[in-house]
């Protein structure tokens, strides 16, 4: 076991990386709002939400603020 890292080098590890990736959200996604056509942004381009059995984003509009999940 000598090989195994402990739980706090683990999570300062993935808080590095995840502090990392920041400069990426949000990022757009090549979707017109159906509100004012505007292209729409994934709130959080890592998560993904699971919704009637398919893996989703959400996404928000930067113009009007419409918020919704689309399927990946």
């Amino acid at each position: 076991m000598e090989d195994l890292i402990s739980l706090s080098e683990h999570n300062a590890a993935r808080k590095k990386h995840w502090d990392a990736n920041q400069e990426e959200l949000p990022e757009k996604n090549g979707i017109a709002c159906p509100k004012c056509g505007y292209e729409m942004l994934d709130v959080d381009p890592i998560e993904v939400v699971e919704s009637k059995g398919y893996p989703m984003k959400w996404t928000r509009c930067p113009n009007c603020g419409l918020r919704r999940k689309r399927i990946l």
